[in-house]
Order: C-alpha cells, then sequence, then structure tokens
C-alpha cells in the first residue's frame, strides 16, 4: 500500500495526508485498517485536500464500506458542512466535530454491549408509526408522547397550561407570580 512518502502506517492515527487527491490510496488505506484484527473501527479524517472534491472521498470510503461490518466515520475538518452533507448522503456517517465521532462511536459500543448482556428484543418500530410522525417543532409533553410510543423512558413532569390561558398558577407556585 505505502508508495513514496503518502502513508505514515507505523502509528495510530494513520497519515495518509493529500490522500483526498488520490482516492485509489484512500481505499487501499481503509481496506487495509478493516482487515487488520488490531483495529475495531476507522475515522476517517477529510482535511482540507479533501474538501475541494468531496464526491472523491465520499466514494472512496463507501466503496469500502460493504467489505467489512466495523464502523468506519468521518470528521471532516476544517468546518465545511457541504463536505458533511455529502458524505453523509453517500451513506458515510459524517461529522464536523471530533467530539460528535467518539460519542456516535461510544454510542455503538455500548448498544453491542447491550445487545450482547440484554436477552429482551429491542422495540422496533411499526411501520404505521413512521409513517404518523407530526410534522414541525413540538414541545417537551409532545415529544415525550412520541418517544413513548417507541418505548424510550422519559423524565417525569408536569404540564401547566400557557402564560395567557391562566392568570396565576395554582399553590406554591402563586407568590412568585408578577
Amino acid at each position: 500500500m505505502q508508495k513514496g512518502d503518502h502513508a505514515a502506517l507505523d502509528r495510530n492515527p494513520i497519515d495518509v495526508t493529500l490522500a483526498g487527491l488520490q482516492p485509489d490510496l484512500l481505499r487501499s488505506a481503509i481496506r487495509t485498517l478493516l482487515a487488520s484484527p488490531a483495529y475495531d473501527a476507522v475515522a476517517v479524517i477529510v482535511g482540507s485536500s479533501g474538501l475541494a472534491m468531496p464526491h472523491l472521498m465520499a466514494d472512496a470510503i463507501t466503496d469500502c464500506l460493504p467489505e467489512s461490518d466495523k464502523p468506519v466515520l468521518a470528521y471532516v475538518s476544517p468546518h465545511a458542512p457541504e463536505a458533511v452533507a455529502v458524505l453523509n448522503r453517500r451513506g458515510v456517517p459524517a461529522f464536523s466535530a471530533p467530539e460528535s465521532c467518539a460519542v456516535a462511536f461510544g454510542a455503538m459500543l455500548s448498544a453491542q454491549h447491550m445487545a450482547r448482556d440484554d436477552d429482551a428484543p429491542m422495540p422496533e418500530a411499526k411501520l404505521a408509526d413512521i409513517l404518523e410522525l407530526p410534522a414541525g417543532p413540538m414541545d417537551e409533553a409532545a415529544a415525550k408522547q412520541l418517544f413513548a410510543r417507541f418505548g424510550v423512558p422519559a423524565s417525569a413532569s408536569k404540564r401547566w397550561p400557557t402564560l395567557h390561558r391562566q392568570k396565576r398558577p395554582p399553590g406554591k407556585w402563586a407568590d412568585r407570580w408578577s
């Protein structure tokens, strides 16, 4: 895989600077990492060299995805929402903050442990439920009702009428009303 001084394979992260301009080099690097038992996941950092033509990066990454069940994410830096969108549209989970990649990897690891430790099946959403999702923004109470439909627990809460419907709140809140 290593040709010239394009890649430094003796460290983590593996630096393939300017690989965005050479999709075959990036494909080779990703395939090597996915095939290696030393790596459990791959985070591709799309740097400034890959921003001009993000489709080259996206194609190189998506070409490798079917070859492994290991997770592959992309972190785009510097900030380039258009590049993130191109990657996302092509099926590559891409993020504009490294912390988001860490959270995504952590969630996948937690889900994997939960699947192993818990014999109870995860609730499955029915197609009818998905088709009946509300459009637009929701208040907290509506969001909690929606979460409950899909088996997502939420904290307890109490709903107060909006201010224009009520002059004074009842009980202990009455003295704080101005």
